[in-house]
């Protein structure tokens, strides 16, 4: 689901993904969705889309995208929210896993 709608550019019109849309995609509940994934992974459901999100940001940034580019191109309004998100999943900030 989260490919299909990168794959579609979905987020450059609705923005990232969320829990609520996840779950409605498959007609769940946001808390029953919730409560699968986190089964399924130990993790949350915004957890999730949070790692996805930033995999697809390694991909981009590592095919020579600046970090602007690859902000808007994931659905964020703000490079700087962008930024944080990628520090608080990864641990370094974009131009620092650029670095490694």
């Amino acid at each position: 689901m989260l490919q299909q709608y990168f794959r579609e550019n979905r987020q450059l019109t609705q923005g990232l993904p969320t829990v609520a849309y996840c779950a409605s995609e498959l007609a769940y509940s946001p808390r029953y969705f919730g409560d699968i994934v986190h089964k399924a992974t130990g993790g949350t459901a915004i957890g999730y889309i949070h790692n996805y999100v930033i995999n697809q940001a390694k991909s981009l940034l590592m095919n020579g995208h600046n970090i602007s580019e690859t902000s808007r191109l994931l659905g964020f309004d703000f490079p700087h929210h962008f930024t944080r998100l990628f520090k608080k999943v990864t641990g370094l900030t974009p131009s620092e896993y650029l670095g490694k």
